[in-house]
């Protein structure tokens, strides 16, 4: 798993994302399947894209504000830098770690 930036991690999530035009309403529907709930829609697949990077920007930043976990995507994580600390996911902690007795 390689840890990266908050930009480079949206740029990950947006190569999985899908596009839908949908006949119907003639529109674009873009999907991050990656992150539950997380899409848009929009006139054309260009702005449709773009609306795409603004939700999944709001869905992290929502999500680290609630204490979330971020998804991996394709082998990548977010490194999240707090007061210069790097704070780990909580599914990366060993829970049950005692320190030797000396």
């Amino acid at each position: 798993m390689r840890y990266v930036s908050f930009k480079e991690y949206v740029k990950a999530i947006l190569k999985t994302a899908e596009y839908r035009k949908d006949s119907e309403m003639g529109c674009v529907v873009a999907i991050a399947p990656q992150l539950p709930g997380c899409m848009t829609q929009e006139d054309n697949f260009e702005d449709a894209r773009e609306s795409l990077i603004d939700a999944i920007e709001l869905w992290i930043t929502a999500g680290l504000k609630d204490g979330e976990d971020m998804p991996v995507v394709n082998g990548i994580n977010l490194m999240i830098l707090i007061l210069n600390q790097i704070v780990i996911p909580k599914r990366l902690l060993i829970t049950n770690y005692q320190m030797p007795m000396r």
